[in-house]
């Protein structure tokens, strides 16, 4: 009670998409940790539109995204920039193909991240290729994982698959159309909902952390 008394909130939320790295959101929560913060922090992973949808319904603190819907009371602070890749297993017949084609690619499995949002209306992520060879996971690990297995072809964040790049387990394709994109992720949060000491404290953390990650070479 002494603590929350100096301006502590009771509880934070951070809604987060699991295409973003978790260390630097790891690091800033241990910070709040080791400062003995008695605000109760909990922290939920969604993907594409869920993420949104989670940060609407449960009225959450910060959500940290890869694209939103902005409105006037949502308030955003851009992030290092975060590349993802597409890749296959140095198995997959498309590891050896040069100049690779959309046609090509819907000859193949493609693998992705189930939208954790309740409408599913048909829609899909801005990456996806659209064929009719479409695998969905639910995270990014287990896509990993089907990748390499070899079981399809599919866009990995950077930062997920540094060491399998290096070691020729994941290949990146040659498609026309660029094996690389990258995207400003952002860190929101609903002004009609001002942040509470903890609050900004750990939104101030978050983009300092993300920097860090960036400079390491590791974002």
């Amino acid at each position: 009670a002494e603590r929350y008394s100096e301006g502590w909130e009771p509880s934070l939320e951070l809604v987060i998409d699991g295409a973003l790295p978790m260390e630097p959101v790891m690091h800033a929560l241990k910070t709040l940790v080791d400062r003995e913060i008695p605000t109760k922090t909990r922290v939920k992973v969604e993907a594409l539109e869920g993420v949104q949808t989670r940060f609407e319904q449960d009225h959450s603190d910060l959500m940290l995204v890869k694209d939103y819907r902005p409105a006037p009371n949502l308030k955003a602070i851009p992030l290092p920039l975060i590349t993802v890749v597409l890749v296959a297993s140095r198995e997959h017949p498309l590891a050896h193909c040069h100049q690779i084609g959309l046609d090509q690619l819907f000859d193949h499995v493609e693998l992705t991240i189930q939208d954790t949002s309740d409408d599913q209306s048909g829609k899909m992520d801005s990456l996806q290729f659209g064929g009719d060879r479409v695998f969905y996971l639910h995270n990014f690990m287990g896509k990993k994982t089907a990748l390499l297995m070899g079981l399809g072809f599919g866009w990995m964040p950077s930062f997920m698959i540094h060491q399998e790049l290096d070691s020729g387990e994941l290949v990146e394709l040659d498609f026309k159309g660029g094996a690389r994109v990258s995207f400003t992720p952002q860190l929101v949060y609903d002004t009609d909902r001002p942040l509470g000491k903890a609050g900004q404290m750990i939104a101030d953390l978050i983009v300092a952390e993300f920097k860090t990650f960036e400079h390491n070479g590791t974002g």
